[in-house]
């Protein structure tokens, strides 16, 4: 597993925090809602995790110039083409808080994900939120492939998702400290 943490200059993390503003008054004003019913307070900590998370792999990637994205959801990917020599494709962000809890944490790759697409996955530090790390990569298509995988952890509508458990992840090559 990679263990390199990257910390967030204040530039990129307050660039985060404002991009995730602008997804959620995006979302809201399209009528849309984050998955699983959450809405308010709660649907803008979604976007901020997700948006710290993208900035930590293009930061970890090494990408000179990070660039978070505004309503592209499902049709352009979090990693743009050709930004970086690891992902020359594109890949996406999972992001989940490091948590210090008693279960795994592991990343959801969901039915409607692109099966060709490689998902990084970045734990975010729950308290300074301005840094984290690269846990591993997985394309959804190999994800999809393991039956034992597909669970709703929380038991909630449109929750059922390939749970890939860290330990299947495969090292991202180029990741810089």
């Amino acid at each position: 597993m990679i263990s390199q943490t990257v910390t967030l200059n204040t530039t990129d993390f307050r660039l985060s925090l404002a991009t995730a503003y602008v997804r959620n008054e995006h979302a809201i004003r399209q009528g849309k809602r984050a998955k699983l019913g959450s809405g308010g307070a709660k649907q803008l900590g979604i976007h901020e995790v997700g948006c710290l998370g993208e900035m930590i792999a293009m930061n970890a990637l090494g990408i000179p110039k990070p660039v978070l994205s505004i309503n592209t959801y499902q049709t352009e990917p979090d990693i743009p083409p050709g930004a970086c020599e690891a992902f020359p494709e594109g890949a996406e962000v999972r992001t989940r808080l490091d948590l210090d809890v008693p279960y795994p944490i592991e990343m959801p790759i969901r039915e409607n994900d692109n099966p060709d697409m490689p998902f990084i996955m970045v734990l975010l530090d729950p308290e300074s939120r301005a840094s984290g790390r690269v846990a591993g990569w997985i394309k959804a298509a190999e994800a999809m492939d393991h039956s034992e995988w597909f669970k709703n952890p929380g038991n909630k509508p449109g929750g059922d998702a390939w749970m890939v458990p860290q330990e299947a992840l495969y090292q991202v090559q180029g990741v810089i400290a």
